[in-house]
């Protein structure tokens, strides 16, 4: 069975860490709801910050898509 943390490498390339973009459609939200909880500081992953540009570890977001998929609150990883 392939691991969340694999199909979301995989699909970024071997991306190390991923836009803001690409963050909301593995977890099926908008860019937009992701920036209001960040300027509300009640979004789970902390942001890395590379020339202007918010982005997010994969580690952090597979990690993530799984907690909210064991408690059933999200749906598998999205084909981005």
């Amino acid at each position: 069975m392939t691991s969340t943390l694999d199909l979301i490498m995989r699909q970024s390339n071997g991306a190390v860490a991923i836009s803001l973009k690409k963050t909301a459609k593995f977890l099926d939200r908008s860019p937009k709801t992701i920036r209001n909880l960040l300027s509300l500081g009640k979004f789970q992953i902390e942001p890395t910050r590379v020339g202007g540009s918010v982005m997010f570890s994969v580690i952090d977001v597979a990690a993530l898509i799984d907690s909210k998929s064991k408690a059933g609150q999200t749906k598998k990883v999205s084909q981005c």
